[in-house]
């Protein structure tokens, strides 16, 4: 059944202009937690994993869907989470009794046997600050989840978006090879009613077959991402919608991201933390424990038995360990460095995916402008030539460079569009935009629908 749980940090985004994208963030997410129930009592059906349905039409967001119910990586990481959350109750188990059983037995024939009693009452901040790096580490863990599922996402959203690309070049390629059919045609007529040379025929069969060839590269580029948008979703869909406006926008600039919202650097700060908190908990092991024992054992002693009740307060104090302790601390230590680069790490990561995303996305933008007004003027040129090869003032040529142009300006616009779609793409895994995208609000961390 479904119920609300802690396992990650997000929860359906209630103010999303778009239906479908809110529907993603329910679905999805409680679908993508069946592979951990599929698997979890045996070895993984490979043939299961392997099944690709078909599919007559999907959208951008039930490509995303399918993807995260088929991912390992999310699995993998909501186990992750599981684990951590497990080992933060087994930190906190340190603050409840310790019950158990003690036993004794004599050469003489004595013997002692009953329930003891031990409850830790100060042990100067051991068990608070585990409690505090298992804690923080639980949280790196969400974050991680986060961040894998903005690279299914995004792995998911540009390989549709390949589909895609591919699709509008072989429909510009099938459109320029039919309008090249056409200028043949006319050269046919000219050349049976004597007024052209029998090589324009040829010239023109000739730009048919080349375009015919990059016709089949494209058909072939398009088998390729089709095989691997359907490997991701598991689906293999024929019709693809086209993807959502607001993947194509980037509205801000990569000189005011804001870091702090970014799960990768959330899952670092998160792991910083838990390092400073485990070096707190290691210079705490100099420091003693207080504990209260207290036991009821019944004794055996020369065929005489009785109970006998202990309590006594315990104080344990390490004197000497051959400096076990200060190895830790500064090995605690360390892994404080290691984690302050890693933030470090994280920003410039950042800094250096959100620049080259947002030049991609910025040139890609005027190419794709300019490729309009590109494709308006060679279409005026090629219905002027047309024209002007009937009056005999233009030769085959002429028609054959203007097809060219034709060709090239509305083959660059498709590449120029998608070249936007995948840069925005790009940008938004940068920054850590994609999810809130789809309709996914992160910052909720107790309202994710997972099975039980």
């Amino acid at each position: 059944m479904l119920k609300k749980t802690e396992v990650c940090p997000f929860k359906t985004n209630t103010l999303s202009n778009d239906l479908r994208w809110r529907k993603l963030s329910l679905i999805s997410l409680a679908l993508l937690m069946m592979p951990m129930l599929t698997h979890a009592d045996g070895p993984p059906d490979w043939n299961t994993l392997s099944v690709v349905e078909s599919k007559s039409k999907m959208t951008a967001d039930e490509a995303v869907m399918y993807a995260f119910q088929r991912s390992p990586e999310i699995s993998k990481a909501l186990s992750q989470i599981n684990k951590g959350k497990a080992q933060v109750d087994e930190v906190k188990s340190a603050y409840f009794p310790q019950v158990g059983m003690s036993a004794s037995y004599g050469r003489a024939g004595e013997a002692t046997l009953g329930p003891k009693l031990t409850q830790l009452l100060y042990d100067f901040g051991k068990t608070s600050n585990s409690v505090d790096s298992q804690q923080n580490l639980t949280d790196s863990y969400r974050k991680e989840l986060l961040k894998n599922m903005t690279s299914v996402a995004a792995n998911t959203l540009l390989s549709y978006s390949s589909v895609k690309r591919y699709s509008g070049l072989i429909k510009v390629a099938e459109d320029s090879i039919d309008s090249l059919g056409q200028v043949r045609d006319m050269a046919k007529l000219r050349v049976d009613a004597g007024l052209n040379p029998q090589s324009d025929i040829l010239q023109a069969e000739t730009r048919i077959a080349l375009l015919k060839t990059t016709l089949q590269q494209y058909r072939t580029q398009l088998n390729t991402a089709q095989a691997n948008l359907a490997t991701l979703t598991g689906q293999n869909a024929t019709d693809l919608a086209e993807l959502p406006d607001n993947l194509r926008q980037i509205t801000l600039k990569p000189d005011a991201i804001n870091y702090s919202e970014i799960a990768s650097m959330q899952s670092a700060l998160a792991k910083q933390k838990a390092a400073e908190a485990s070096v707190a908990q290691q210079k705490a092991q100099h420091l003693p424990d207080i504990s209260v024992e207290a036991a009821r054992l019944r004794q055996f002693d020369n065929n005489d038995a009785y109970w006998n009740n202990q309590f006594a307060l315990s104080v344990s104090v390490p004197i000497y360990q051959g400096g076990a302790v200060s190895a830790r601390v500064n090995q605690a230590e360390q892994d404080v460095l290691a984690a302050r680069s890693d933030v470090n790490q994280v920003k410039l990561t950042v800094d250096q995916q959100a620049s080259a995303a947002f030049a991609n996305w910025s040139g890609a933008s005027a190419r794709e402008q300019l490729s309009v007004r590109q494709i308006e003027i060679a279409d005026r040129t090629r219905s002027l030539y047309r024209d002007e090869y009937k009056l005999s003032q233009r030769s085959l040529n002429d028609l054959l460079s203007v097809e060219q142009d034709v060709y090239q300006a509305n083959s660059g616009n498709v590449l120029a569009h998608f070249d936007v779609q995948d840069a925005a793409i790009n940008y938004a895994v940068a920054i850590d935009n994609l999810l809130p995208l789809l309709g996914v609000d992160k910052t909720a961390e107790k309202e994710l629908p997972s099975i039980q």
